[in-house]
């Protein structure tokens, strides 16, 4: 798409690239707008793998966008692929080349570093919101100093639809969409738009929304043809390819060159069909990637001197850690695991946040105790296995109470749906009415425990319900109702029918006022001669209440923002002088005004750190790397959380990371952990 230039900055004094996009009359203004945004938005991009763009505009009717001019080749030609783009280009000739034999030039080491910088430069475009959806070996630059930069966001799109439809109002939505639409399909006859079609995700060949796991699908069809020679879909025709695409048949490379079968592994799950299965994000692929490979070549000659003593020293290690009573710290994170799932659990809140302490819930304490590693790793398996047992039972029980009482199918079914993440039954699935697909989907959901706060408000029913007392239940959902049955939507319905059917009051019902009386008036005296009768005055009519629209949810103010990077600091100085406690409640006071906060997500995760708390401080260091994957400080944050919890292959996963992105202190923490693993 468009024309690229190379031109001189005098100002400047340097040499860059102009690139400019026109002659598409398909685009129309908003168009034009929307892709000078999402220009404007990688030129606040600054990222080593990332080709910067200085500046973009509009012009003649196009846009352009001035950019690094970069001295070397694509990865195509670094790869030595044979002609990489006129294979499966989709031409309007219909005409569809045949994947040549596979030739490899590189090592596939080498192969996997490089690509593992163009995917850095990918993470760091989805961390300001941008998805490239045209990612392949011809959109990435290796320059002469042997650094990859991804380029060409010329598919890019802003992530956040929902900006837009703030400003539209939400009933044009579907007017924006419809506009989208028209102006792909206009584009798709040019060959370009919706990206190359070898390279393409199932969600472009059918014509879904995209976002950052997009991305992923290219980028994993890409490492394969880069590392194999071929492509994982070789089909002969656009429509084959599409059909192969979408049932996620892969074809095996022709000679796996000594590549891991645990990197190609990670392929696959990139290529998932589904982008529910997928990774997480680009950096959990990569983190992936990074443990897939094998040791750097430098100690693969030392292996042959080592062997002997490295199997002695392993089976040393494994047998000591067999036999190695645990000691009484281990113990005692396996007993407070039990402890908060049952806590969560006594308070209903087995899958969705309590209201009183959104981060804890039975399901994500009962993940943590199958997390652990070391000489506790078995004895928190069971304990999992023996709570999932207690907690789905429990559940299923209640979906059983309500199942048959008037309005409480609908919540019998959450109750299924929460059985079902604990263990397997098949009378809840059926009764749930989910397919496995939906029910993955809300599993990953609990796993990470992002519920927002309406979904936190509509589960508190099942919370309720589930008070063994059923005039205490009556009560609790009655002082419940008439306090949020409005957030409650078409449930509020079904509420109302099951607390009348459990023997409780029905709602109230507000009586229309009546209208005012019409004022008296008092008989004058007969005047002489009598006037002109005059008509009575009218009532003085009441002033009619406007209607509330309903306002969209915003995200907070610049002022909300400033106040809780003030608190953040206020809260810093709190941590230095070692006055937790203080500390805790500024950067809680901070994440109300702005949750994306990742300042103060890290600081929580500290202070509760050396406050001992360690399985809280996990989750918000989560949180704190998941807003900020690029700070290397919030990963080895992370991975000291997970040490302390006796997950220890997460916590290398962390400090390798954090290795990565060159932390000083992350070699000596791999190091202690690897001691651990009995590396």
């Amino acid at each position: 798409m468009g024309v690229v230039y190379s031109a001189f900055d005098e100002e400047l004094d340097r040499r860059v690239a102009i690139k400019v996009v026109r002659g598409i009359k398909s685009l129309n203004e908003s168009s034009r707008q929307r892709m000078l945004r999402e220009a404007k938005a990688m030129a606040k991009l600054s990222h080593p793998n990332v080709v910067q763009v200085y500046q973009a505009g509009l012009f003649d009717q196009g846009v352009f966008v001035a950019m690094e001019f970069i001295r070397g080749e694509t990865l195509s030609e670094w790869l030595g692929l044979d002609d990489p783009v006129s294979t499966l280009e989709g031409k309007r000739g219909g005409g569809v080349t045949k994947p040549s034999a596979p030739v490899v030039t590189r090592p596939w080491r080498e192969v996997v570093d490089m690509f593992v910088q163009a995917g850095r430069g990918l993470a760091a475009a989805h961390e300001v919101g941008l998805v490239h959806r045209d990612f392949k070996p011809d959109n990435v630059l290796v320059g002469e100093d042997g650094r990859a930069r991804v380029l060409d966001f010329g598919l890019a799109r802003v992530m956040d639809e929902e900006d837009e439809v703030e400003a539209l109002g939400r009933s044009s939505l579907e007017q924006l969409r419809e506009e989208r639409r028209k102006e792909t399909a206009d584009l798709t006859k040019t060959g370009t738009i919706m990206g190359t079609p070898a390279y393409m995700s199932p969600e472009q060949h059918r014509g879904l929304p995209t976002d950052a796991r997009t991305d992923q699908f290219s980028f994993c069809v890409s490492l394969h043809e880069g590392l194999f020679g071929e492509r994982p879909f070789r089909s002969s025709t656009l429509m084959k390819l599409r059909v192969q695409v979408e049932r996620g048949k892969i074809d095996p490379p022709s000679d796996t060159r000594d590549v891991p079968s645990a990197v190609l592994e990670v392929i696959r799950r990139g290529l998932a069909v589904e982008p529910d299965e997928r990774f997480a994000d680009m950096n959990s692929l990569l983190d992936e990637l990074a443990r897939a490979v094998e040791p750097p070549a430098w100690r693969r000659w030392m292996w042959p001197m080592v062997a002997l003593l490295s199997v002695v020293v392993m089976a040393g290690a494994v047998l000591f850690a067999a036999t190695r009573e645990p000691t009484p710290e281990e113990r005692s994170v396996v007993e407070q695991l039990v402890a908060q799932a049952n806590e969560a659990g006594a308070h209903a809140c087995w899958v969705v946040p309590c209201p009183e302490d959104h981060l804890d819930t039975s399901y994500r304490k009962v993940l943590e105790l199958e997390g652990l590693e070391g000489t506790v790793a078995g004895e928190g398996d069971e304990r999992a296995a023996a709570l999932r047992d207690e907690f789905s039972r429990s559940l299923v029980r209640l979906g059983n109470r309500f199942w048959e009482r008037e309005g409480g199918r609908g919540f019998a079914r959450d109750y299924y749906l929460q059985a079902l993440l604990f263990k397997e039954d098949r009378n809840a699935l059926t009764r749930s009415g989910l397919t496995r697909g939906e029910i993955a989907e809300y599993r990953e959901k609990a796993r990470l425990g992002r519920f927002s706060e309406v979904e936190r408000v509509a589960a508190r029913p099942m919370q309720l319900l589930s008070i063994e007392d059923e005039a205490e239940r009556v009560r609790a959902l009655v002082a419940y109702r008439d306090a949020h049955g409005a957030a409650l939507g078409s449930r509020a319905e079904r509420l109302d029918a099951l607390i009348v059917d459990m023997g409780g009051p029905p709602p109230k019902r507000r009586a229309p006022k009546e209208p005012p009386p019409a004022p008296v008036l008092e008989p004058e005296p007969e005047p002489t001669p009598p006037p002109e009768p005059s008509p009575p005055p009218e009532p003085r009519p009441r002033p009619e209440k406007k209607a509330k629209k309903p306002q969209p949810e915003t995200g907070p103010s610049p002022a909300d923002i400033e106040a809780s990077r003030q608190l953040t600091t206020q809260g810093d100085a709190a941590k230095r002088r070692r006055q937790f406690k203080e500390a805790q409640t500024l950067y809680n006071r901070a994440l109300d005004l702005y949750p994306r906060n990742h300042h103060a997500l890290d600081g929580l995760c500290t202070v509760l750190f050396e406050q001992s708390d360690y399985g809280s401080a996990v989750v918000y260091c989560e949180r704190a790397v998941d807003r900020a994957p690029g700070n290397a400080r919030y990963h080895v944050h992370l991975g000291d959380a997970y040490y302390k919890t006796l997950r220890f292959s997460q916590a290398r996963a962390q400090y390798l990371r954090a290795q990565q992105l060159g932390d000083p202190k992350a070699s000596r923490k791999l190091d202690k952990v690897r001691e651990k693993l009995g590396e």
